[in-house]
């Protein structure tokens, strides 16, 4: 188990030491070489999305299942529901035209996504007095939500004017990645514990999300750097999807390892 923690650290600080690289490198490549660079692609970027829109979504299910079985994060039910309000909110955004109600979806997802993943440092002794489905409660609100944004786009705040952010559009982003950023703590708090590496996985998820909203802060629609938190946040769905086929992995190992030495029973 040490050396596996050992192994899935150096992972973390690689990770990290890449999305700050990129981080970097979009805003200087931005600054020197492409500051005239705009992409407006809309098909490019619903395909981005709704990926990870679909990876959000399956590992909220898995999450689910898994807490079922006492298996998977020490934190099953807030992570799966941060999930499926991300998952179904970047999923309204795919499929929004560009404009106010476009960047609207993507920064309500961010916030609402950074708020469920802080619920981490909320005790488990509280969570279990309840007997709820967190990700389905969470659902019966943002499918509503994200409808009415669609269809009564007016009665939305406004988040761009021309190519460029406003300030709301800006701090509910920023308070969204810092939000994910305390979680992170708290994941690499209960991994440090319990040795749970499921933990640093979604530690590492937290991480890559939360510099992904403070980034957004620095671009404008389209741009260079607007292209490159798209990037971290592809990189931050990619780490949850590899916990699934880890989780499953290891599933498997055990059951070919019960196979191989079935338990013995009384005669």
């Amino acid at each position: 188990m040490r050396r596996t923690n050992k192994q899935l650290g150096r992972i973390l600080w690689a990770i990290i030491g890449v999305s700050l690289g990129l981080h970097v490198c979009f805003l200087l490549l931005d600054l020197y070489v492409l500051g005239d660079f705009h992409f407006p692609h809309e098909p490019a970027h619903a395909s981005l999305e709704t990926a990870g829109a679909v990876i959000a979504l399956t590992v909220a299910l898995w999450l689910e299942s898994l807490e079922k079985r006492g298996r998977g994060t020490s934190f099953n039910s807030w992570i799966a529901g941060a999930l499926t309000a991300m998952g179904l909110l970047d999923g309204f955004h795919a499929i929004s035209h560009a404009g106010n109600t476009f960047v609207w979806l993507h920064s309500t997802a961010t916030f609402v996504g950074g708020i469920m993943f802080l619920m981490v440092w909320v005790p488990q002794r509280i969570l279990q007095k309840f007997n709820i489905n967190w990700s389905l409660l969470i659902a019966g609100f943002i499918v509503p939500f994200g409808m009415w944004s669609l269809y009564f786009p007016q009665h939305t705040p406004l988040m761009v004017e021309g190519h460029q952010f406003t300030n709301g559009a800006r701090s509910i982003n920023i308070m969204g990645g810092v939000f994910m950023f305390l979680a992170a703590i708290r994941l690499i708090m209960s991994w440090r514990k319990t040795n749970n590496a499921d933990d640093l996985l979604f530690c590492l998820h937290c991480l890559l999300f939360g510099g992904a909203a403070i980034m957004f802060e620095q671009s404008e629609l389209w741009d260079f750097p607007w292209w490159g938190w798209h990037t971290l946040r592809l990189l931050a769905y990619a780490v949850a999807f590899w916990f699934v086929f880890r989780s499953q992995e290891e599933m498997l190992d055990q059951l070919m390892e019960n196979q191989k030495n079935p338990p013995t029973g009384p005669a």
